[in-house]
């Protein structure tokens, strides 16, 4: 007996809500850990990503994206962030099968992978920050679920000072 599966959009949107903060502390550890050689491994899957969604070759482009996103978890150098990410993309390969996904500006979403690449050579995070939020929200069509800037997040070291001592801010 097998169970079949299936999501509805609320249950996309909230997946790709967790995306985009697991994606963006992958962002931020990777900027912290990543290595030139990292950053070219990453080049390189974004690279044969973008090949295959310009030959059409949707299937490819798909296992290419998840492995660019999962390498981006591992750069991050965190098991934990890791193994969600590994257990959220056993999800997303399903929508990505089974939920057609138009995305409004295809080349510019695929040329994403490559900025951000791009951000972290320059070590440029924020603008890297910027990138994975507008990568996945526009994906998600996370754009009408939430406000403006609702994913942006810049905290001071007034801020941190805060909050490692225990005060809300």
């Amino acid at each position: 007996f097998a169970k079949v599966i299936d999501y509805s959009e609320d249950e996309i949107a909230e997946i790709g809500t967790v995306r985009i903060a697991l994606d963006r502390m992958a962002v931020k550890l990777s900027n912290l850990y990543g290595s030139q050689a990292d950053y070219l491994r990453l080049k390189r899957i974004a690279t044969l990503c973008m090949e295959a969604g310009e030959r059409g070759d949707m299937e490819e482009e798909r296992k290419y994206d998840c492995d660019f996103h999962l390498e981006l978890a591992k750069i991050s150098r965190n098991r934990m962030l890791m193994k969600f990410q590994q257990q959220l993309y056993l999800r997303v390969a399903f929508i990505l099968l089974n939920h057609p996904n138009p995305i409004e500006d295809e080349p510019t979403h695929r040329m994403q992978h490559l900025k951000l690449v791009d951000a972290f050579f320059a070590h440029e995070e924020q603008e890297a920050l910027s990138i994975i939020t507008a990568h996945l929200s526009s994906f998600y069509h996370l754009g009408e679920k939430y406000p403006p800037r609702f994913f942006a997040s810049k905290i001071d070291d007034s801020d941190f000072n805060k909050i490692s001592k225990g005060t809300c801010v």
